[in-house]
């Protein structure tokens, strides 16, 4: 039998000496994106996902990496919209749902703030076309 010991190994949960993923908020100076940069800067990265958002409008066009704004109602049934330089529209149902209430404002505070851009050029966009798009969720 051997009484050599073993080396310690820490888990990656266990550890202290990792940093927190800490992912700061795009500024206007540093990327296409519009939201401002609130406290230090720094934001967590809560999920990014690729989803179809659904146009609104009728023969309109959007750019690869074009900026979208996204807003939420304050009221009635929950929606999550989105808006570029010539293009509108909504989240799918599904993610609207789960993102409307948490972005509707506690005193002037959301708890979340959102990120998209248009992931590809398109051109004669209708009403209820197809607006791929990666979504970043951003705890406040």
């Amino acid at each position: 039998s051997s009484t050599a010991k073993r080396p310690r190994v820490e888990s990656a949960h266990n550890s202290t000496t990792m940093p927190p993923i800490v992912t700061p908020k795009p500024t206007k100076s540093s990327s296409h994106h519009s939201p401002a940069v609130v406290g230090n800067g720094a934001h967590l990265l809560l999920c990014q996902r690729w989803l179809v958002g659904i146009s609104a409008t009728r023969a309109r066009q959007f750019s690869y990496k074009e900026p979208l704004q996204l807003t939420s109602t304050n009221s009635g049934p929950p929606m999550v919209r989105f808006r570029g330089a010539y293009v509108e529209g909504t989240l799918p149902l599904h993610v609207s749902t789960m993102l409307a209430p948490l972005l509707r404002c506690q005193e002037q505070q959301s708890l979340i703030s959102l990120s998209a851009e248009a992931l590809m050029d398109e051109r004669n966009v209708q009403i209820g076309a197809d607006v791929p798009l990666p979504l970043s969720v951003f705890v406040e």
